[in-house]
């Protein structure tokens, strides 16, 4: 989903600290928002689409989004080297800033 030309995926990321190029693996963050009302996947696949234009300004990388459209409630997965970075592109794409930012890490 990202434009092409941009940061590496995670699948091509070695499991160090860094890629065989030198660049610098950033945290994962799962964020979550909560909306008063019921969301569509539609709408938050626009907002979803806003962030990717906006999210190189800030070496952001959003990577999939969860939706429960009944309950109002999405969680996107970002590489961000802050959340307050992540937080940034939300704020500049579409002002749906998230209610939490957690640090997490990928099992397997």
């Amino acid at each position: 989903m990202c434009p092409a030309g941009g940061l590496p995926s995670v699948s091509e990321v070695q499991s160090t600290d860094t890629t065989p190029k030198g660049l610098i693996r950033l945290p994962l963050y799962m964020d979550m928002h909560t909306l008063d009302d019921a969301v569509t996947v539609e709408a938050v696949a626009e907002a979803h689409l806003a962030d990717l234009q906006a999210q190189a300004n800030h070496d952001v990388r959003y990577l999939r989004y969860w939706v429960d459209e009944g309950d109002g409630t999405i969680f996107c997965l970002v590489e961000a080297p802050s959340p307050e970075a992540a937080a940034t592109v939300h704020r500049e794409a579409h002002g749906l800033v998230a209610d939490r930012i957690f640090q997490v890490h990928e099992g397997s």
